[in-house]
C-alpha cells in the first residue's frame, strides 16, 4: 500500500481503479508522480539543511498507512514538545506545497493555474 498523507496532503492512490476512465486514470497517475517528486525533493532538501528530524516527524504523521499518531506520541517519540511537533509539521507541509508548486510551474503552460493543479495534486483521489 502507498503512504497516505493526512489533511490537505491526502495522497493519491496511483493504482488504476477500473471504474475510472483513461483520462482520470492518467490524471491521478500524473498527480501521484508530481507528489512523489515533491516528497523526494522535500526529504533531500531537509537532509541538506540538517533538518532530518522535521522530515522524520512529517513521515511518521503524514506518510503512514495506519492512523497517524497523536502529537503527544510524536513528542514523546522524538523527545520534543507537542508545540514543536505542530510547528515542524506546519513548516514541512508548507515546504512541500512550495516544492510542488515549483514542479508544477516547470510543467504547466503560463495560462494554466498552478494553484488549481496544486489543489488537484494534494487533494485528488480521496476515496
Amino acid at each position: 500500500a502507498r503512504p497516505r498523507l493526512t489533511g490537505d496532503e491526502a495522497a493519491l492512490d496511483a493504482q488504476v481503479d477500473p471504474a475510472l476512465g483513461p483520462d482520470e486514470a492518467f490524471d491521478r497517475a500524473w498527480a501521484r508522480a508530481i507528489l512523489d517528486q515533491g516528497l523526494e525533493r522535500l526529504r533531500d532538501v531537509l537532509a541538506q539543511e540538517e533538518r532530518a528530524l522535521a522530515y522524520a516527524i512529517f513521515e511518521a504523521y503524514c506518510l503512514t498507512d495506519d492512523e497517524p499518531p497523536t502529537y503527544r506520541a510524536l513528542a514523546d517519540r522524538f523527545g520534543i514538545g507537542e508545540d514543536d511537533v505542530r510547528n515542524r509539521l506546519r513548516e514541512v507541509r508548507q515546504r512541500l506545497r512550495t516544492l510542488i508548486r515549483g514542479l508544477l510551474r516547470d510543467q504547466l503552460a503560463p495560462s494554466e493555474s498552478v494553484d488549481g493543479e496544486l489543489a488537484f495534486v494534494l487533494g485528488k483521489g480521496r476515496a
